[in-house]
């Protein structure tokens, strides 16, 4: 391979000089030009003079495992189809968003924007019309806190849930919902 770069010296050299040449503006251009040229055919030097003929190179040493014998019925380290791997290359798999099931209902999630803020309404009204939204739930059923309770601690903060018919407007009705806040001081640094 050496070899090969010592006989295209004059072909990089003169794309070298085509990639240069837009460069010629730029102070001690013609110094700059004759170091580029300089450093690539010492380099062409340098390995013409180590290369190796391509018939006395040896790879023995680069031999890092041991081919073991194994027997047709060794499963050890052979690929297995499973029962369903043959439905899941041809893209025949039903998967669990594929299902469509009966009475479903999917939850979008309502997260806080701000990291310390007091929330100044009780229930959020926007996303209410969206087609499609079921519900929006901020406590549970029997009026235990399961989400952000009149304040919230953190960027993310689960304040409550938009439930609706399908996944993608459970989480465009969430996206909707305006959460009105009063700011308060937040620690934004470790």
């Amino acid at each position: 391979r050496h070899d090969e770069l010592v006989d295209h010296v004059d072909e990089l050299l003169e794309a070298l000089e085509e990639d240069i040449s837009q460069f010629s503006s730029i102070p001690d251009f013609s110094y700059r030009r004759q170091l580029g040229r300089a450093a690539i055919s010492s380099m062409c030097e340098d390995l013409s003079r180590r290369s190796t003929p391509a018939d006395e190179f040896s790879g023995d040493y680069l031999q890092l495992y041991t081919e073991w014998s194994q027997g047709e019925s060794d499963a050890c380290g052979r690929p297995l189809a499973t029962q369903s791997s043959d439905r899941y290359t041809t893209g025949e798999a039903v998967y669990v968003d594929d299902m469509k099931i009966k009475d479903l209902t999917h939850a979008g999630v309502v997260v806080s924007s701000k990291a310390h803020a007091k929330i100044l309404k009780d229930i959020p009204k926007g996303g209410t019309n969206y087609p499609g939204k079921l519900a929006f739930n901020v406590l549970g059923a029997d009026d235990t806190p399961m989400f952000a309770d009149g304040s919230v601690l953190a960027v993310g903060q689960v304040i409550g849930v938009v439930v609706a018919e399908d996944l993608q407007t459970a989480r465009r009705a969430a996206m909707l919902v305006k959460v009105h806040y009063e700011e308060l001081p937040a620690v934004l640094t470790m």
